[in-house]
């Protein structure tokens, strides 16, 4: 009889702790993503699968040799649309930055 009360005892402890801890849930970033040059002074990124958000970031140079970042809007996915960003144009740094490289950044 013991040993029975033992068992039943140890069900209900496993089964009061399996539902006391729950799972932390899962971050949900999009997924199969590619950003690239639209032009001289544009890049695009576009993420084809999951869910979350995404947009596009452009590293850009300008003619003096300084360098600055830009970001495009934020697109949700299962949206269909891309991320434009676009280097900015600044007199005080020789005029029209251009693109040096393309990147995306991802939120859940």
């Amino acid at each position: 009889m013991r040993l029975r009360i033992a068992r039943l005892s140890l069900a209900c402890a496993a089964g009061i702790a399996a539902t006391s801890f729950a799972a932390a849930p899962a971050h949900a970033y999009p997924t199969n993503c590619s950003a690239g040059a639209a032009s001289r002074t544009a890049t695009i990124a576009v993420c084809n699968s999951g869910t979350g958000s995404y947009r596009a970031i452009a590293f850009c140079n300008y003619p003096d040799g300084w360098f600055t970042s830009a970001y495009g809007n934020w697109v949700t996915r299962p949206s269909s649309s891309y991320s434009t960003a676009y280097c900015p144009k600044q007199s005080g740094h020789g005029g029209q930055s251009t693109v040096d490289s393309a990147a995306y950044e991802r939120r859940d």
